[in-house]
C-alpha cells in the first residue's frame, strides 16, 4: 500500500486501511500506474489538486489470502467514516481559480462524499454527492437504515450578516441523493 495512513479500521475478520498519496508525477503508460487500471477511479474535477487515495482490504483470519486494493483519484481525502457497510470519503470542494483572483463572496462551501461498498475484503465505488459547507470530522456523520447524515458548517463563527456560520444537516439516500435537510441550525457556532 503507498502514502500515508489516513484510518483504519476493522470489521469482523477484514482489516481496511485507507492512506493518501499526494500524486505529482505523470504516467507514460499503464505498466507506471501505482495500481491495476481496473482498481483506479479518476473524478473529473478541473480545479482539484488530486491524490490518490489508497484503500485495501486483508482478511486477517485467512494467512493466504491476498489483500484487495482500490485507489480514487480525487481531492485530498478530508474526514473519513466507516459504517459496517461502507467508507464514506468527503473533502472540499475546489475553489474555481479560473474566474481570476480569489473572492470570498464567491467561494462556495460545498463537501463532496464519496460512498465505496465495502463487503468482506470487495470494495467496489458506488457514488458521489455533495452538501453545503464543510465537515467537521468524522463524528459529523453516520448511517442508518439505509441514509447517510452529515452535518456542516457554511459560513465563520467570527462572521457577521451572510458570513456568519450556520449548521446544516443533510440525508442522503445510498446515491447520495439528498432526500431530507434542516438548515440554519445554531448560527455563529460551528
Amino acid at each position: 500500500m503507498i502514502g500515508y495512513l489516513s484510518t483504519s479500521r476493522v470489521i469482523e475478520n477484514t482489516v481496511y486501511l485507507i492512506a493518501d498519496n499526494y500524486n505529482y508525477g505523470t504516467y507514460e503508460n499503464e505498466s507506471q500506474l501505482p495500481l491495476p487500471i481496473d482498481c483506479l477511479y479518476y473524478i473529473d474535477d478541473p480545479n482539484a489538486r488530486y491524490s490518490l487515495t489508497n484503500f485495501m482490504s486483508l482478511d486477517i483470519t485467512d494467512s493466504d489470502s491476498n489483500p484487495a486494493v482500490m485507489g480514487i483519484y480525487m481531492s485530498s481525502a478530508s474526514a473519513i467514516y466507516v459504517s459496517q457497510k461502507n467508507i464514506y470519503i468527503t473533502h472540499m470542494k475546489p475553489y474555481d481559480y479560473s474566474a481570476g483572483e480569489w473572492n470570498w463572496a464567491d467561494y462556495a462551501e460545498v463537501t463532496i462524499i464519496h460512498r465505496i461498498s465495502i463487503h468482506g475484503k470487495n470494495l467496489k465505488y458506488r457514488a458521489r454527492g455533495e452538501v453545503p459547507g464543510r465537515v467537521l470530522n468524522r463524528y459529523s456523520m453516520d448511517e442508518n437504515n439505509g441514509h447517510f447524515r452529515i452535518a456542516t458548517t457554511k459560513g465563520w463563527s467570527w462572521g457577521a450578516g451572510e458570513a456568519q456560520s450556520r449548521n446544516i444537516i443533510s440525508v442522503l439516500d445510498m446515491a447520495l441523493n439528498e432526500t431530507g435537510t434542516l438548515d440554519n441550525i445554531a448560527p455563529g457556532e460551528r
